[in-house]
């Protein structure tokens, strides 16, 4: 019966850990102001702390309400299970959802869209889990399955795009002729064309770098458009 029950509380964890350790990796990729303060550490992890206080103290009062006679879970369980992972999984869906309809370059908008979704197709695999087959881990492997590709994805970004405009940057651009002369064909030539903008200089000059910045953006844009 012991092993039983801590097997089962130890998938409490595992999931609540999970959901946890995303919302904090979201927050530290997007660069949140204040994230590492103890006030927003404490915040973060009371949602955790309360749920598991509650947990415990049900189980020591009225375990009969979080199993039945045979171990099997009860619905009320089931409550705390999907409770604070799908708390900490909404806040991050919520957030990038916001983020991606201020956004206005195309990358990023597509970035925060992409992070976004992610929660959702946990959240599936935790009702999966919850009401069809609640003793396979399904909710901690696609939690782990999506935040490899979440944390694959914001590598590539970083190694290949250029983080003001979202465009290739030198490295991708090296990359991609290594493979193009790895994979060179008879009939197909590749042409490069080299562009300079004009009196960019006196943008930064007489309004400033910020708005030489919005320029290159405004370049990036049509060029993506092109």
């Amino acid at each position: 019966r012991f092993n039983m029950v801590s097997n089962i509380f130890l998938i409490y964890l595992f999931m609540t850990a999970i959901s946890y350790f995303w919302l904090d990796y979201v927050l530290a990729v997007e660069q949140i102001p204040g994230r590492d303060s103890a006030r927003s550490r404490f915040l973060m992890l009371l949602p955790f702390l309360l749920s598991t206080a509650a947990l415990i103290l049900n189980y020591l009062l009225a375990p009969d309400m979080l199993f039945d006679e045979q171990l099997d879970t009860r619905p009320l369980f089931g409550v705390y299970l999907a409770a604070v992972p799908d708390l900490y999984l909404l806040l991050i869906l919520f957030y990038t959802i916001r983020r991606a309809r201020s956004e206005k370059n195309p990358s990023e908008k597509r970035s925060q869209l992409f992070i976004g979704l992610l929660p959702l197709m946990c959240l599936i695999g935790g009702l999966v889990q919850q009401f069809w087959y609640p003793y396979l881990p399904i909710f901690c492997s696609v939690s782990i399955i999506l935040m490899m590709s979440f944390y694959i994805r914001s590598v590539q970004d970083q190694v290949s795009l250029d983080p003001l405009t979202g465009l290739n940057n030198r490295g991708q651009l090296i990359r991609y002729f290594s493979q193009r002369g790895n994979h060179r064909t008879e009939d197909r030539q590749t042409v490069v064309a080299m562009m300079d903008v004009d009196r960019f200089k006196s943008i930064n000059d007489t309004f400033g770098h910020a708005e030489g910045d919005h320029a290159l953006v405004l370049i990036a844009e049509a060029l993506r458009k092109a």
